[in-house]
């Protein structure tokens, strides 16, 4: 039993911490991407740095903290597609906001290290949160008549609280999507 609750223990931790830190990776790496791309709108002061020259200082600050992070944390973040990146962070932020729910069930004790369900609500959170990604593509296109881009840092964040209120989420999708299919035309 002791081993059990030490084994659950260490995985909730690991997960957390891999959530943590690639979520974190992955909102930074999305916010420094809508920094370059405001920048490109300011008025051109040329700028020189280490050899490099760039449009205007905010973009070579943006871009260079970019270098730092791809560096840093490895390559995934500049060379894999736009979905891909969006994908994987929407899952990580579900599973973050899985493990905040495990997090509070412990300490309300309704849930306990020994359970051999302690790692589902992460689990079920990072599935939440590829729901959410689904959901957010296929809504505007169905509701709108042109292309409206997602704001990612925005998604990423509801995945987040998705995944803490996944048995509510679930339970509301649910009842809107039967209401929709049943509604008379």
């Amino acid at each position: 039993m002791i081993i059990k609750q030490i084994i659950n223990t260490l995985l909730l931790l690991a997960i957390t911490a891999f959530c943590l830190v690639y979520g974190i990776v992955g909102f930074i790496a999305e916010d420094l991407k809508e920094q370059i791309k405001k920048a490109e709108g300011l008025p051109v002061q040329v700028v020189k740095i280490d050899g490099h020259t760039y449009s205007n200082l905010e973009k070579a600050n943006a871009l260079l903290e970019f270098k730092s992070l791809k560096e840093t944390f490895g390559s995934w973040i500049a060379d894999w597609p736009e979905l891909g990146k969006l994908f994987i962070t929407s899952l990580i932020f579900g599973a973050l906001g899985g493990v905040i729910k495990t997090v509070l069930q412990l300490i309300r004790k309704e849930l306990l290290f020994s359970d051999s369900n302690v790692l589902l609500f992460p689990f079920l959170g990072m599935l939440i949160g590829l729901l959410v990604l689904g959901i957010s593509y296929v809504l505007p296109t169905l509701l709108t008549s042109s292309f409206t881009e997602i704001r990612k840092t925005s998604l990423i964040f509801f995945c987040l609280f998705s995944g803490l209120f996944s048995e509510e989420f679930i339970s509301s999708i649910k009842n809107n999507f039967v209401k929709l299919l049943t509604t008379k035309k």
